[in-house]
């Protein structure tokens, strides 16, 4: 059966998920498969003095208790001098949501449900009752940030946790190594890649998290089905159908990203500080992805689980 794939993919990438109160009236929360082992690649250098690293897909909010690790993952993480996910400081909710309003909040916009078609009036109508914030509010939200708050909503009414999500396990980890955690990126500039989209297209994000937003537990669990078992092509579904056609958002959102993750992760592992590099599962899948692009630059790219 096809679901659709919105949903999987922003919960794939790295949303800064803003943990929207959402009301108790949610569906059943997903479950987690026993024993998973999501995909893990090891990257090396045959250069003079260079080094290597690990790349590993992540989910970034989980259902608690979810068991994704193991014997592998454990001995990747004890063989890496440090941890790299996409950006830090997510456990400052305080700032972080000082920079959402900053950039998500702008007087005299339109109404949101004037920035959507009719025909989706009833889903915005739905998503809107499961946050706790004034209509005024949402309507005070550039389009983006309603979409993004919309999603988080969806996240939240299904079980999924960020404290249980694999950045927050892996920081602790590395936390309790006392070995150093760094960002790929910062928290405005994963806001301004949403920021600086045209209107045109943060509608399309918008309408299509709403058409979504009766299959979000279906999507989410087809989702964590295949990340558990490591289905890296199957994950790569999420990243060429729905709103990734439009060639803007994909540029955005995704394949001017990894291409400047990978540039980053190679100046790490010829430095030789062995990093475990740990992203949203949509950036490691496909020919666009870290491992095929690192193996593009001709590292020698293994997959080890």
């Amino acid at each position: 059966m096809f679901i659709k794939p919105v949903m999987r993919y922003f919960w794939l990438i790295s949303l800064l998920l803003l943990a929207a109160c959402s009301r108790q009236d949610d569906p059943p929360p997903v479950t987690a498969p026993a024993d998973g082992k999501p995909a893990l690649w090891k990257v090396t250098s045959n250069k003079p003095g260079a080094g290597s690293a690990y790349i590993f897909g992540t989910v970034h909010a989980l259902p608690a208790g979810t068991d994704w690790q193991g014997p592998a993952l454990d001995r990747a993480i004890d063989d890496s001098l440090s941890l790299v996910t996409e950006v830090t400081g997510l456990d400052d909710k305080q700032t972080s949501a000082a920079i959402f309003a900053h950039m998500g909040i702008t007087r005299g916009l339109p109404p949101l449900d004037k920035r959507v078609s009719a025909d989706l009036a009833d889903e915005l109508d739905k998503a809107a009752g499961k946050i706790a914030a004034p209509a005024h509010a949402m309507n005070a939200m550039e389009t983006w940030a309603a979409a993004l708050t919309i999603a988080s909503s969806m996240s939240s009414g299904l079980g999924l946790n960020s404290a249980s999500g694999v950045e927050a396990i892996l920081q602790m980890r590395f936390k309790a190594m006392d070995r150093p955690h760094s960002g790929l990126e910062t928290i405005t500039q994963q806001f301004g890649y949403f920021d600086t989209l045209p209107e045109s297209e943060q509608r399309l994000m918008l309408s299509a998290i709403l058409r979504d937003y009766d299959d979000a537990r279906a999507d989410m669990q087809l989702l964590l089905d295949r990340w558990m078992r490591g289905d890296v092509d199957a994950l790569l579904e999420g990243t060429e159908t729905g709103i990734m056609a439009s060639p803007r958002l994909r540029a955005v959102l995704l394949d001017n990203r990894n291409r400047n993750w990978a540039e980053q992760a190679a100046t790490m592992i010829d430095a030789g500080r062995r990093p475990f590099i740990a992203v949203g599962a949509a950036h490691v899948a496909g020919q666009g992805g870290l491992p095929a692009l690192l193996s593009a630059k001709g590292y020698r790219v293994e997959r080890i689980q």
